[in-house]
């Protein structure tokens, strides 16, 4: 009975002993590789830097809550760094002493000289070795994006499917607009009566449009929007992921032709013609059909980037303590 019990006690104490191997202070591991409650107060001391001490005040209820959502945020962006760190390696990424010192002089002379730029270091408390470290950084992160974008091209199958899975996202209108802002001279919203009298206004040329006369006299004539007076209210060939959420939900419901009732957005009230509709990319402009291409290119290398960091640290193993 007595061997048995010691062989029990044998076992707890190796399993306590497994339980407790992390170091001391270690809050995550990845692979080999731990993170410390230091690096994440360093990066805290950042945000303060950035963001102002009261909004991390562990004093009060709302420093607290913000203390608690930011650090696990930073725990994953410094295990993300690791794995970055660790692609960048795999894949022999790799920046000179001499790209980052091409780096400084060219911020030595943005800011007029060497005198002015020592002084700049001294007030933001860094020295030049730190502020090398960081542009090394960089310019590594930015050399790992220029890999991703060939590693993860989107064929044009992938880039087709997307525009039509979107196409309301993507779709190209020709429209013209009359503006009646509700903002004042110095961009302050205007008051309840105020933006009343601009409701009426708006409605009253709605009518009077209706009813037969020319839109973008209209428009030169009565539009608030600054440009109207040289363009008519014509807002030209655009994409509908350019405007307000308002103004594009109002376009999907027209016809070609049609005239919209006032429509309400943060900038005022939108009388809307809507001249064309285009669904097809091939049939839009040059330069919208490369903004789609670019936008969804980019869209599908950044999810691509992120299934390849969850490979990574499912393949490394990620614990956070």
């Amino acid at each position: 009975m007595k061997k048995f019990l010691a062989i029990v006690l044998a076992m707890m104490m190796v399993m306590v002993t497994a339980c407790s191997n992390k170091p001391n202070g270690a809050v995550a591991k990845i692979g080999k590789e731990y993170i410390y409650q230091k690096d994440v107060d360093k990066v805290m001391e950042d945000y303060k830097q950035y963001y102002g001490q009261d909004i991390f005040n562990p004093n009060t209820e709302q420093g607290k809550e913000a203390l608690k959502q930011i650090k696990p945020k930073i725990i994953d962006m410094l295990i993300n760094e690791k794995i970055a760190n660790k692609l960048m390696k795999d894949k022999k990424i790799e920046v000179s002493d001499k790209e980052v010192q091409a780096e400084v002089d060219k911020l030595q002379k943005q800011l007029g000289g060497a005198d002015k730029f020592k002084e700049q270091l001294k007030k933001e408390n860094m020295t030049e070795q730190a502020l090398k470290e960081q542009i090394e950084k960089q310019l590594k992160n930015k050399k790992l994006s220029q890999q991703f974008e060939k590693d993860f091209k989107p064929s044009d199958k992938e880039i087709k499917d997307e525009f039509d899975k979107n196409i309301d996202t993507y779709t190209q209108y020709n429209a013209d607009h009359i503006l009646f802002s509700g903002k004042d001279a110095k961009g302050k919203n205007l008051d309840a009566s105020k933006l009343k009298a601009k409701s009426e206004l708006a409605d009253k040329t709605y009518e009077e449009v209706k009813n037969g006369k020319n839109f973008n006299e209209v428009a030169k004539a009565k539009s608030e929007d600054p440009s109207a007076k040289q363009n008519s209210g014509k807002l030209g060939d655009f994409l509908s992921s350019t405007m307000v959420k308002e103004f594009s939900d109002a376009l999907k419901k027209m016809k070609p032709g049609e005239v919209s009732k006032p429509v309400k957005t943060e900038f005022g009230y939108h009388i809307i013609k809507l001249n064309s509709k285009v669904t097809e990319l091939d049939k839009m402009t040059d330069a919208n059909k490369q903004n789609i291409k670019t936008a969804i290119s980019n869209k599908i290398i950044q999810e691509k980037v992120q299934k390849e960091f969850e490979k990574q640290k499912k393949d490394l193993g990620v614990k956070i303590y």
